[in-house]
């Protein structure tokens, strides 16, 4: 079975949405991922490392929209509007000085070339 984007499966009970082929994907360079019309489903797609995370796109310090356009290094994302930096695997601000607001994160798996983020309230992708 081939997966296309837009396509919603399950896996372990999970309801995960084909979002973008894995060749878009660069090495610590993030993808936005536009889940719906508000900002608020918005995501960034971050490889790093080999690895794949998914995060709000919208930094707590201030509610930009810039997430994905962060500094990726060491397992950390950096907003590149007022440098909070955030863990990529829990969303944690690494800089306690600066508050705990943290961002959201998503599951996110590969399947036959193309990465699906677990969805829990996204609509599909126009």
């Amino acid at each position: 079975m081939s997966v296309k984007i837009g396509d919603r499966i399950f896996e372990n009970g999970k309801e995960f949405i084909a979002v973008e082929f894995t060749s878009n994907l660069s090495e610590n360079k993030g993808t936005l991922i536009r889940l719906g019309e508000e900002i608020e489903k918005q995501v960034a797609l971050f490889r790093h490392q080999g690895k794949l995370f998914c995060l709000s796109n919208i930094c707590p310090h201030r509610h930009q929209p810039s997430i994905y356009r962060g500094y990726v290094e060491n397992g950390c994302v950096t907003c590149p509007e007022h440098f909070w930096t955030y863990r990529l695997d829990t969303g944690e601000n690494i800089n306690q000085k600066q508050g705990i607001k943290k961002l959201k994160t998503y599951e996110v798996i590969e399947k036959d070339g193309v990465i699906l983020i677990h969805i829990d309230y996204f609509e599909k992708p126009k």
